[in-house]
C-alpha cells in the first residue's frame, strides 16, 4: 500500500517535486564546492609557501644594527641583529624546531640575460636560511649555492632557459626626488626550477618565489637601497620564522607567536552565499507554493482514504516521498559539486609548467552535509503542504482552493517582543565585537548574532507580510486596469507576494552587508568594488567618493561579478518557483482578469507588476536596510576585528553607499530582465493555445 500511494503522489506532484529537487540540489552542489575548493585553495597556498616553511608557528624579526632603537623597530618585528638572527636560527636547529627563515630582498629584481626571450621580470626574490624544504620546493635541480639562483618554472619556460643558464640579477635604487634607477648585480647561474605557484581562482603563475643564496650580496644591497617613506619614518629589514615544533629557544625568542593563516578562495567562499541563498530560499518557496501542493495533496488523501488507505501508510508515503526528494537532491548536488571542483583544479594546474603537487581535497564530511542536509529540506519542503493539508477538513477537501489558502502554517505573533529582542541582540553584538578577539567576547558575539539573526529573520517575515498586503491595496486603488488586476491578486494571496519581497531580501541584503563591511573596513580607504568596473580616489572623502564616477574607472565589490550574478540568478530560479508552484490558485485571479475585460496584453501587464514590484520592493529593502545595518556594526568592529588603524571615515561609507546602490540597481535588472522573459514565455504560450483554437474554428466552417 504504501509503495502505491508514494508513486501516486510522485506521478501527481511531479512537476513541482523535480523543481524542488534541483533547487535542494543546487544548494548542495555549491555547498560541497565551497567547502571543497577552500581546503584545496588552503592545500595550494601551503605549497605555494612551502619554502618558506609549513610549521604551525610563525613570528618575524626586524633586522637592526644594534639596540639603541628598538621601540621603533618593534613596530616592525621583534628587534634583533644579523649575529642574533644567524645564533637563534643555528639554535633552534639543534633544538630540532624544523625552523625555516625567510627574508625578503627589499627592491631585488631578475630578467633574462641580453638575447634571451624577455616576456617579465620577477619580483619576488627571497634568501632563505635554516631547514628549508628544497625537495618539496623544487620542481628540478638544487637549491641555489655562491652565485646561484632557483626560479619559477614557468617563468623559466617562457623564458627559454633552464637550469645551467645564465639570468642578470640587480636592484632599484631610490633618490629624494623620487627618481629611480636600475643597479645591476651581475648574473647568476640557474641551479634549480621552483614549484609553480597558483591558487583557485588565479590561473596564472609568477608569484612563486625566487631564491638567492643565502649570502648573496643583492640582499644587502637591495635592502640599503630600499626608500624609507614619511610615513615610517624608519625601515628595517624583516626575516620571518615558521617553525613546526616549539623550543626552549623560540618559547624564550617568541613567547607570543602567531600561526600562518590558510589559504581560502574569495571565489570558492562567495559560493558558500549561493548555498545558503538557495536553502533558505527553498525552505520560503516551499512555504509559498505549499498552498497549491496542499490543495492537491488534500484532494488526494481524501480520495485515497475513501480507498481504504490508513493515515498511517500515507503518512509513512509522504516522509519516504521528502526522503526520495532530499536525498535524489543531495546526492545530484554532491556530485556535480565534485564534478566542478575537480574540473576547475585539473584547470588551474594544467596552467602552469611545474604544478603543484595538490589533489582535491574532499572531507567525509562533505559527503554528510550534502546528503543529510538535502534529506532535511526534502522533508520540510514535503512536510508543509502535508501539514496545511491535514488542517483541511475531509468535507472541505474536494472543494474550492480556498479552504487550503485560509490555513494557517503557524500562529501569529506579536511583534514588539521580537523586535526589541533583536535590537537588543544588535547591541549586544556591536559590544562583543570591541572585544572580538577575546575568548569570552568571541562567543558572546556569536551569541548575539544568532539572537539577531533569529529575531530579525522573524521581523523580516512578517514586514514582508504587510508589505505584500500594503502593495495590494496601492496598486488596487490605480486607474490601470491591470494594476487594479495584480492588485487584486496580492490582495487574495498575499503569502505567494510576501514570498517573493523576502527571498529577493535576502539575496539583496546578504550581498549587500558583506560588502559593506568589506568596503568600510578595508584599510586602503578610497577604493570601492563592484563586478568589472571600478573607481579609486587618489585623496578619499565624501565628495570624491561620489564624484569619480568617470568612463574607464573602476568599480568592484567584495563579491566578484559571477557571484552577485550567480546569487541574483538563484533568486529568481526561487521566485520562479513561487509563480510557477501558485497557479493552482489562480482561478479566481482569472475571473477577475475576465470581469475587467482586460486583453491579453493587459492581462500579461497585470502578471508582471504581480511578480516584479513585489521582488523589487524586496530587493531595495533589502539592500537599504542592510546597508544602515553595517555602517554601525563596521564602526563598531574596524579597530578590533579587523585591526584598522583608526575609525571608518566618511569616505569609506560613501564608497559602500555606492556600492550598495549598484547592487540594488543591479538586482532590479535582473527582476526587469526576469519579468521580460516571463512576459516572452506567457505570450508565446498564449498564441500556441491560439493556433489550434483557430484550425478548429476553420474546420468548423
Amino acid at each position: 500500500m504504501i509503495g502505491t500511494l508514494l508513486r501516486e503522489q510522485l506521478r501527481a506532484q511531479r512537476a513541482a517535486l523535480v523543481w524542488m529537487t534541483a533547487l535542494i540540489a543546487g544548494a548542495a552542489g555549491f555547498a560541497t564546492y565551497s567547502w571543497t575548493a577552500n581546503l584545496t585553495d588552503d592545500a595550494l597556498a601551503q605549497q605555494a609557501a612551502v619554502l618558506s616553511g609549513t610549521g604551525e608557528f610563525w613570528n618575524q624579526a626586524a633586522v637592526v644594527e644594534d639596540h639603541s632603537n628598538d621601540l621603533a623597530a618593534s613596530d616592525w618585528g621583534t628587534p634583533m641583529t644579523r649575529d642574533e638572527v644567524d645564533a637563534f636560527i643555528a639554535q633552534a636547529h639543534a633544538e630540532g624546531a624544523g625552523l625555516v627563515a625567510a627574508e625578503y630582498a627589499g627592491n631585488a629584481w631578475v630578467i633574462p640575460v641580453a638575447g634571451a626571450e624577455q616576456t617579465y621580470g620577477l619580483a619576488n626574490v627571497q634568501v632563505y636560511g635554516g631547514e628549508v624544504p628544497w625537495d618539496d620546493g623544487l620542481a628540478e635541480g638544487s637549491a641555489p649555492g655562491d652565485g646561484e639562483i632557483a626560479i619559477p618554472s614557468t617563468v623559466a619556460s617562457a623564458w627559454g632557459v633552464g637550469i645551467g643558464d645564465l639570468v642578470e640579477v640587480g636592484y632599484s635604487v631610490w633618490h629624494d626626488d623620487d627618481t629611480y634607477e636600475e643597479v645591476s648585480a651581475g648574473t647568476r647561474t640557474i641551479s634549480g626550477l621552483v614549484v609553480d605557484a597558483v591558487g583557485w581562482n588565479e590561473e596564472w603563475a609568477g608569484d612563486a618565489p625566487t631564491a638567492l643564496a643565502t649570502d648573496d650580496p643583492v640582499l644587502a644591497a637591495s635592502v640599503a637601497a630600499q626608500p624609507v617613506y614619511e610615513w615610517e619614518g624608519y625601515s628595517f629589514p624583516q626575516v620571518e620564522f615558521t617553525w613546526e615544533v616549539q623550543t626552549a629557544t623560540t618559547i624564550a625568542t617568541f613567547p607570543h607567536f602567531g600561526t600562518r593563516g590558510p589559504g581560502g578562495s574569495p571565489q570558492a567562499g562567495s559560493a558558500t552565499l549561493l548555498a545558503a541563498v538557495l536553502a533558505l530560499g527553498t525552505v520560503v518557496a516551499a512555504v509559498a507554493v505549499g498552498r497549491t501542493q496542499a490543495q492537491r495533496r488534500a484532494r488526494w488523501t481524501a480520495t485515497a482514504r475513501a480507498l481504504g488507505a490508513s493515515r498511517t501508510s500515507i503518512a509513512a508515503s509522504t516522509l519516504a516521498e521528502g526522503a526520495i526528494v532530499g536525498l535524489t537532491g543531495g546526492a545530484v548536488g554532491l556530485g556535480a559539486g565534485l564534478a566542478a571542483a575537480s574540473w576547475h583544479l585539473r584547470g588551474v594546474l594544467r596552467a602552469v609548467t611545474a604544478p603543484p603537487d595538490v589533489t582535491l581535497a574532499v572531507p567525509a564530511a562533505a559527503f554528510v552535509t550534502a546528503l543529510v542536509g538535502g534529506l532535511t529540506l526534502g522533508l520540510i519542503i514535503t512536510a508543509i503542504p502535508a501539514t496545511l493539508a491535514a488542517r483541511v477538513s475531509p468535507a472541505s477537501a474536494l472543494k474550492d482552493v480556498a479552504a487550503v489558502d485560509e490555513a494557517e502554517l503557524t500562529r501569529r505573533v506579536r511583534v514588539w517582543p521580537i523586535a526589541v529582542t533583536a535590537l537588543l541582540g544588535y547591541l549586544g553584538m556591536l559590544a562583543a565585537a570591541q572585544r572580538y578577539w577575546d575568548p569570552v567576547g568571541y562567543w558572546w558575539f556569536l551569541g548575539a548574532c544568532a539572537v539577531t539573526a533569529v529575531c530579525g529573520f522573524a521581523l523580516v517575515v512578517e514586514a514582508s507580510r504587510r508589505a505584500a498586503a500594503w502593495l495590494g491595496r496601492s496598486l488596487s486603488r490605480r486607474r490601470s486596469p491591470a494594476a487594479v488586476r495584480a492588485g487584486l491578486d496580492l490582495l487574495a494571496h498575499p503569502r505567494q507576494a510576501a514570498a517573493l519581497i523576502l527571498v529577493q531580501f535576502l539575496a539583496v541584503a546578504s550581498l549587500v552587508t558583506v560588502s559593506s563591511v568589506d568596503q568600510m573596513t578595508d584599510p586602503f580607504a578610497g577604493s570601492a568594488e563592484f563586478g568589472w568596473s571600478a573607481y579609486t580616489t587618489s585623496e578619499p572623502s565624501l565628495l570624491t567618493a561620489f564624484t569619480g564616477l568617470w568612463a574607464g574607472w573602476a568599480i568592484t565589490a567584495g563579491f566578484s561579478f559571477p557571484v552577485t550574478v550567480g546569487v541574483l540568478l538563484a533568486a529568481q530560479a526561487l521566485c520562479a518557483t513561487i509563480v510557477a508552484g501558485s497557479r493552482g490558485l489562480a482561478s479566481p485571479e482569472e475571473r477577475a482578469t475576465r470581469a475587467l475585460g482586460l486583453d491579453g496584453r493587459a492581462a500579461r501587464w497585470g502578471e508582471v507588476l504581480r511578480h516584479a514590484v513585489p521582488q523589487a520592493l524586496g530587493a531595495v529593502a533589502g539592500g537599504l536596510i542592510a546597508y544602515l545595518v553595517a555602517v554601525p556594526f563596521a564602526a563598531a568592529s574596524a579597530p578590533s576585528m579587523y585591526s584598522l588603524p583608526g575609525d571608518i571615515t566618511w569616505a569609506t561609507i560613501a564608497n559602500a553607499a555606492v556600492v550598495a546602490a549598484l547592487f540594488m540597481v543591479f538586482a532590479v535588472v535582473v527582476i526587469a530582465a526576469g519579468a521580460a522573459l516571463a512576459w516572452a514565455v506567457r505570450a508565446a504560450g498564449e498564441r500556441t493555445r491560439r493556433r489550434p483554437a483557430t484550425a478548429q474554428q476553420e474546420g468548423t466552417r
